[in-house]
């Protein structure tokens, strides 16, 4: 299915180029590396999510893990006075979208050379030390979409404290994960889940021992854990457990004191 929308995305970008049809804010196949579908149109379905949890047109916007600008794309025409950072462990990515997003003076995309068997295998940093490039309190709004599902606890609980220290108070965290609570598990047991999450490791669990990083979950209770001292306000579950839910992976939004 993955190379089946690849596939897609490579002859729509060659029709393109065809017709003279082209969207300069579509991103080339070879740097798009988040799922499949409609790029304008799932970064539209974030933005009324972000909306429902409480952004702001006025907001300071952090994106960790920005990819090549799916969610940044719809903010353009959202934020007003706000602001939006996205940080990103590809390279080639931060470079196209800092060029193609240069027309907006108060979108900025910054690299962290962070290592991740899947996305960055030569990253020089591990993401249990890495410091977000900001000072404390820089930010109202933040958020992670298909993240934590592919970083270990040991990260995530680094991140979460990071996401804690540029986050304002009464600022908002959205962040999608993996989240195994009684419904999952049942799902899991059933075979109805779109995962097994089989591979134990150390406070979550992984779909593949060879590389983990492809798919992590983790116990609510470690996650919660994980999170703190932000506090969780609302956990929304996705697809993934093999009916309708939000979006595909489980929604957590969190709160700063």
């Amino acid at each position: 299915m993955k190379a089946l929308g690849t596939a897609h995305r490579y002859f729509q970008h060659a029709l393109r180029a065809v017709t003279g049809k082209h969207d300069p804010m579509l991103p080339p196949p070879h740097l798009h590396t988040i799922g499949t579908g409609n790029f304008r149109a799932i970064g539209e379905e974030f933005l009324e999510l972000f909306q429902n949890a409480g952004l702001k047109p006025t907001d300071r916007v952090l994106d960790v893990g920005a990819g090549t600008g799916r969610m940044a794309l719809p903010l353009t025409d959202y934020l007003t006075t706000g602001t939006y950072d996205g940080l990103e462990i590809i390279k080639p990515s931060v470079d196209w979208c800092s060029e193609a997003y240069a027309q907006w003076p108060n979108f900025r995309f910054h690299h962290a050379d962070i290592h991740n068997l899947r996305y960055n295998a030569k990253g020089s940093v591990d993401g249990a030390d890495y410091r977000f490039p900001f000072e404390d309190d820089s930010f109202d709004f933040v958020f992670l979409t298909s993240v934590f599902t592919h970083m270990q606890a040991r990260e995530v609980g680094n991140y979460f404290a990071e996401i804690a220290r540029v986050l304002a108070p009464g600022g908002t965290a959205f962040i999608t994960a993996f989240l195994l609570d009684d419904d999952a598990r049942a799902a899991l047991a059933a075979k109805s889940a779109h995962y097994s999450f089989k591979v134990v490791l150390d406070d979550c669990y992984a779909e593949d021992a060879k590389v983990p990083e492809k798919a992590i979950a983790f116990d609510p209770d470690v996650y919660s854990r994980l999170a703190s001292p932000l506090v969780m306000a609302e956990m929304l579950p996705g697809d993934w457990r093999g009916k309708k839910g939000t979006s595909f992976q489980d929604i957590t939004i969190l709160r700063a004191a």
